[in-house]
């Protein structure tokens, strides 16, 4: 699904080379994109224990 924001929109990933698995998780500038990772992970993952930091995980 495609948005566009003044400023903002989905068009930076025209041409990305996506690799079979990825995910992209995409929010708003400043609206919680670390929060929303820390939701995805253990969901993706199967467990709450993270095997590294996020950060290092999902730079």
């Amino acid at each position: 699904m495609r948005y566009v924001f003044p400023g903002e929109g989905s068009a930076c990933w025209d041409g990305f080379p996506s690799r079979r698995g990825d995910i992209v998780i995409s929010t708003r500038s400043k609206s919680g994109t670390t929060w929303m990772q820390m939701i995805c992970a253990p969901l993706i993952l199967r467990t709450p224990d993270l095997p590294e930091p996020l950060a290092e995980m999902s730079p």
